[in-house]
């Protein structure tokens, strides 16, 4: 895991899962 594109596309996936969980506790 030492690409770039990791290191941006880690973080949003985290984001978009976080999104979703706060979706479905709301």
């Amino acid at each position: 895991i030492s690409k770039d594109g990791d290191s941006f596309s880690v973080p949003l996936a985290v984001a978009k899962m976080s999104e979703l969980v706060k979706g479905m506790i709301d």
